[in-house]
């Protein structure tokens, strides 16, 4: 299932952001519920430590940033950027 919600407006206020990021955050906590995926008193940590650098974009037909400009590939995957960029792994700030 993927639930898409959206600002109409590129220009929206902090508030509406906000109110925006709150209510899929409790939208997500109630799915999660309905479904009985949340475990009650139950903490499940994880840490992704291997983000893929890059993602391929099908309209575009290239390949593209997958998190942010501030990262940069691994030095041992770097081989792999002219080959297969999709298997190169970010080397990013959060990721350690």
């Amino acid at each position: 299932m993927v639930i898409f919600l959206g600002l109409k407006s590129a220009k929206a206020d902090r508030a509406s952001i906000s109110k925006l990021d709150n209510a899929s955050g409790d939208l997500r906590l109630e799915i999660g519920r309905r479904l009985e995926l949340i475990k009650p008193n139950t903490w499940s940590f994880l840490w992704v430590i291997d983000f893929p650098m890059f993602e391929y974009d099908e309209k575009e037909k290239r390949y593209g940033a997958m998190h942010h400009p501030f990262t940069s590939p691994r030095e041992e995957d770097l081989e792999k950027l002219e080959t297969d960029p999709g298997a190169v792994k970010a080397l990013a700030y959060d990721s350690y």
